[in-house]
């Protein structure tokens, strides 16, 4: 399961920016782990600076990021996207192999989400473009300028380190930028006090079961640290639980919905088989949403798993 979804609003805040929290061992921080090196000693995978690009953020509800090629029997199980970036990871069922790509949208970078560099050297070429391994088995390279894409493999535990490296220089090399796919999603919500959408979260299991996160914010998750920023996610589980789930015991109804009541986060159960979800992630969130505004947001949510939609947000 990814952790993602196993993170509380407090670890949440934490780990993305908040959360990619989601999240502190979160998947896609781990996902969007990219190498450095020291200030002195350029780096050509990493290219211009942050500072010597101009910014252009990425639509969070549409998917960018194509991966032409994985290992056979490696299925896609999460996709993340946001305006700072596009996530697409891969696991095969035995969970013995592992293959994450990142694309990060001109001028972002991971460390300004306060991962530290890790120490580089050079990898073959992806395409015409220089690229690096770090030391935590990470490939980067520039995809445009001043914008990285990363692959990871992982749990290759039957092949050795040079084969896990081919596998992820043979991914890197079938990345593009140039895909339009919407982002689809099995509700339709209004926009939590008018905040824009700013992050996507999908995550799908073999036996049917989805996690699906929804996030507003009027500031990047991933990069902007500003304490007075608002954050609110909505997040629809395909799940049945009616008297209770980790966040407690149900202590209210709410149109026939068994309820759970924490402040900051309310959650209705058995909504036609779904937990659904609203939470505020940052106190300037929860003083524009207090509880009885995240009930009224849930009361309007639908949830629609027959058609996922393109289109979440409603007015």
């Amino acid at each position: 399961m990814h952790p993602l979804f196993a993170a509380t609003p407090s670890t949440v805040t934490a780990s993305t920016g908040r959360r990619w929290p989601h999240l502190a061992a979160a998947l896609l921080i781990l996902v969007g782990a990219v190498s450095g090196c020291s200030a002195d000693e350029p780096d050509p995978a990493r290219g211009p600076t942050a500072a010597s690009v101009v910014r252009s953020a990425f639509d969070p509800l549409r998917l960018r990021l194509r991966v032409g090629w994985t290992p056979d029997d490696v299925p896609t199980v999460t996709t993340g996207t946001g305006t700072t970036h596009q996530t697409v990871f891969y696991a095969r069922r035995d969970g013995l192999l592992n293959v994450s790509v990142t694309a990060y949208a001109p001028g972002f970078t991971s460390e300004e989400r306060g991962q530290q560099p890790l120490e580089t050297h050079p990898a073959p070429p992806v395409g015409d473009k220089p690229s690096t391994w770090d030391t935590g088995g990470v490939l980067t390279w520039q995809w445009a300028p001043g914008a990285r894409a990363t692959v990871r493999v992982t749990g290759n535990d039957s092949g050795t380190d040079a084969e896990t490296r081919v596998i992820a220089q043979r991914v890197a090399a079938s990345v593009t930028m140039d895909g339009d796919k919407p982002v689809t999603l099995p509700f339709t919500v209004s926009a939590p006090g008018g905040l824009p959408v700013s992050a996507t979260d999908v995550v799908t299991e073999p036996d049917g079961t989805y996690r699906t996160i929804l996030t507003f914010s009027d500031k990047s998750i991933w990069v902007d640290r500003d304490p007075n920023k608002a954050e609110v996610w909505v997040r629809v589980d395909k799940a049945a639980h009616r008297e209770g789930d980790k966040r407690g015991p149900a202590t209210a109804t709410t149109d026939g919905h068994p309820t759970i009541l924490l402040g900051r986060t309310v959650v209705f159960l058995d909504v036609s088989g779904h937990r659904v979800e609203a939470a505020t992630l940052t106190p300037s969130a929860a003083t524009r949403l207090p509880e009885a505004q995240l009930t009224t947001l849930l009361r309007g949510l639908r949830v629609t798993p027959q058609a996922w939609t393109a289109t979440p947000v409603v007015p």
